[in-house]
């Protein structure tokens, strides 16, 4: 997004943005700050990250499943939408016990060049590229 505001040259730029439940298009006008770049003043989450459990592999058809949770942002309190994303080998490093009225946590860690594969549906299967 802020290569796409960069090259606007502070010329109007038409969005269409979510609300709420609602979508709606409006046009901005990106203006020079004082590093000499332009910006649109708005903040915009671009990424996340997250635990999920892999329930299958199919290396044949280069499928898998994986449960995963909704994810509140941690600024807002809203869920994310997440349409895309990738499956890295990780490494569980802590885990907290649930109990009654507190869900559990699992900790991890993982490595971008560990990437395994992209995520392309949201649904109870996906599809995995190697």
């Amino acid at each position: 997004m802020s290569e796409e505001i960069s090259k606007s040259n502070g010329n109007s730029l038409d969005l269409k943005i979510k609300r709420k439940d609602k979508y709606i298009n409006v046009s901005v006008n990106p203006v020079l700050n004082k590093n000499n770049q332009y910006k649109l003043g708005m903040w915009v989450r671009d990424s996340t990250s997250g635990i999920g459990t892999l329930t299958f592999i199919d290396p044949k058809l280069k499928k898998y499943a994986a449960l995963g949770h909704p994810i509140n942002d941690i600024d807002t309190g809203q869920l994310l939408v997440v349409r895309e994303g990738n499956i890295y080998k990780s490494k569980i490093i802590d885990i907290t016990k649930g109990e009654k009225g507190k869900p559990g946590e699992l900790r991890g860690a993982f490595n971008e060049e560990d990437k395994l594969g992209d995520l392309t549906k949201t649904l109870s299967v996906v599809y995995m590229v190697v």
